[in-house]
C-alpha cells in the first residue's frame, strides 16, 4: 500500500518526511491477535521524532514572528503617540486662529471707522468749494481778490460778514486748455464760510459773468466724490437708467 501525503505538500516537504514514513501493511496484516507492540512503538517513535523536528523547524520562524509583531506593536505606540499629538496641536492651532480671526475682524471695524472719522475730518479741515466755468485769465494778477470781489458782489452781497476773505485759490493742475476748451476749475480755502457761499449758490442758481455761466460746488475729498457717485449709480440702476 502506498504512503498517503497530505494534500498541499510540496516535493521537498515530502522527501523530508520520507525517513518517517512506514508501510501500514507492516501492522494491518497482522490481524491475528499477535503483539504488535514490536511495530507500534517504533512507529510512535518515529511519530514523535517527526513532531519534534516540525517544532524544531517552527520555532525560529514562530520566534521571528513574534519579533516583527513586538515592532509593530512598538511603532504602532510611537504611532499613536505622534497622532495624539498631532490632534493637540491641531485643537490649539484652530483655537489660535479662532482668536486671530476674531482679532483680525475687529481691527478691521475698527480700522474702517478710524478711516472714516480721517476722512470726514479732512473733509471739513479743507473748507474748499469748487468754482466752475470761469473763463481762463478772468482773475488777473490776484486770484484771491477777484473770488472776494465775485462772491461778495455778485452771489451774496448780504449774506456774508465783513470779515469775509478768501484764505487761498488755485486753479485745478490741469494743463492749460486750448482755447474755447472748458476752463480749469477754481479752488478757493474760504475758511468758516464754506455753508453760507454754498446755499446762497443753491437758492439764486447759476451767475453769469462774462457771459460765461458760474456755478458753486463742495469740494469734496477723493473717497467722497466717490461714494456720492456709487450711490447716484445705484440710484440710476433702480430707475432703470
Amino acid at each position: 500500500m502506498k504512503v498517503v501525503k497530505p494534500k498541499g505538500h510540496t516535493q521537498t516537504q515530502s522527501n523530508k518526511m520520507d525517513k518517517y514514513a512506514v508501510t501500514w501493511p507492516a501492522v494491518v496484516n497482522n490481524g491475528g491477535g499477535e503483539d504488535t507492540s514490536e511495530v507500534v512503538e517504533p512507529l510512535l517513535g518515529t511519530i514523535m521524532v517527526a513532531i519534534q523536528d516540525l517544532k524544531n523547524s517552527l520555532e525560529p520562524k514562530l520566534d521571528a514572528v513574534t519579533v516583527d509583531v513586538k515592532l509593530l506593536r512598538a511603532d504602532f505606540c510611537k504611532m499613536s503617540e505622534k497622532v495624539t499629538s498631532a490632534e493637540l496641536h491641531i485643537n490649539l492651532l484652530q483655537s489660535t486662529s479662532k482668536k486671530l480671526e476674531d482679532q483680525f475682524q475687529y481691527l478691521t471695524k475698527q480700522q474702517a471707522l478710524m478711516a472714516a472719522r480721517l476722512e470726514d475730518l479732512e473733509g471739513r479741515r479743507r473748507n474748499n468749494i469748487q468754482v466752475v466755468g470761469v473763463p481762463e485769465g478772468a482773475e488777473g494778477p490776484s486770484m484771491d481778490l477777484f473770488l472776494e470781489d465775485l462772491i461778495v458782489n455778485t452771489l451774496c452781497p448780504k449774506c456774508l460778514s465783513k470779515f469775509f476773505s478768501i484764505e487761498q485759490a488755485h486753479r485745478s493742475l490741469m494743463p492749460l486748455p486750448k482755447p474755447g476748451a472748458m476752463s480749469r476749475t477754481i479752488i478757493p480755502r474760504v475758511f468758516n464760510h464754506r455753508d453760507v457761499i454754498l446755499l446762497a449758490a443753491r437758492t439764486q442758481g447759476d451767475l453769469t459773468y462774462e457771459n460765461a455761466t458760474i456755478q458753486f460746488f463742495p469740494d469734496f475729498t477723493l473717497q467722497v466724490q466717490l461714494q456720492r457717485f456709487d450711490e447716484v449709480k445705484k440710484l440710476g440702476q433702480v430707475q432703470g437708467h
